[in-house]
């Protein structure tokens, strides 16, 4: 029954943070912390063996809970950025994709999947970043993303028109231009911004 009831809980959590991509993983590794946390308690911090060690376990078990309710208590994500812009992905498909470039937009393009540490790191490292979203905003960029957590047929080929097998993959098209900048694979936000300025001058 407890079983049960943990697998119908985390239903009601992944449709509750379907709209967050990383809501309902903090929501588990807050869980990890706190169960951390009643062990350290259990192991160092209860009345028997020496001062330090109980001190030291109950701080440390204190500090695991702590950081545990702050990673997995569930936030409400902010409208728009401080810089204004606010972050919002489309589906790609090459008809979102042409309509963006028929009316003139930048459009990135992100190919990514949530198994994929190395995409999770470069959304993690980019977009949160006020420069970088500055810019975005000043150039109305269109985010496209192709998530390929589950194999997308079209996905699929259209990484391998570009001669790719994995993700992550992340491109650049500028107004008018039909050729975009390819990005490498470990992304900063420095090298997002020469890519989009590059892009403008291709």
């Amino acid at each position: 029954p407890l079983s049960a009831t943990v697998g119908w809980l985390l239903w009601v959590l992944a449709g509750q943070t379907r709209d967050d991509d990383n809501a309902l993983l903090l929501i588990a590794f807050g869980f990890v912390l706190v169960a951390m946390a009643t062990w350290v308690y259990g192991r160092f911090g209860q009345a028997h063996g020496k001062p330090n060690r109980q001190w030291f376990g109950r701080i440390a078990a204190a500090a695991l809970f702590a950081t545990g309710l702050a990673t997995g208590w569930p936030k409400n994500a902010p409208a728009e950025t401080a810089t204004g812009y606010q972050v919002v992905w489309e589906k790609w498909s090459p008809e979102a994709l042409a309509a963006g470039q028929k009316a003139g937009k930048f459009v990135y393009a992100d190919f990514t999947a949530r198994w994929c540490a190395t995409c999770q790191t470069n959304k993690a490292a980019i977009f949160h970043n006020d420069a970088l979203l500055a810019e975005f905003g000043k150039r109305h960029v269109l985010l496209l993303r192709g998530d390929w957590t589950n194999k997308d047929p079209k996905i699929t080929a259209e990484l391998a028109r570009w001669n790719r097998s994995a993700v992550p993959f992340n491109l650049i098209y500028a107004p008018g231009k039909p050729d975009p900048v390819v990005l490498p694979e470990l992304l900063s936000a420095g090298k997002v911004l020469d890519a989009l300025a590059q892009a403008a001058a291709k």
